[in-house]
């Protein structure tokens, strides 16, 4: 694996877990563009659109808490 597991979530709320966008599009066939949300004065990247999916992408980082 190249990077981190993340958490792509599509609006029909399929989960795909991959560690590359090139992951999820072995599953999901299309053209690729990134989605962003406004936030204020500016615009920050959330996802991707592939094809018919609208992908919104989570950094999930495992829970750990000291014994």
């Amino acid at each position: 694996m190249n990077g981190k597991r993340k958490l792509y979530v599509d609006q029909y709320g399929n989960h795909v877990w991959a560690s590359s966008l090139k992951e999820v599009r072995r599953q999901f066939r299309g053209r690729v563009h990134k989605m962003y949300k406004d936030d204020g004065d500016s615009s920050v990247m959330v996802g991707y659109v592939i094809g018919d999916h609208w992908f919104t992408v989570f950094n999930v980082t495992p829970l750990e808490i000291p014994a």
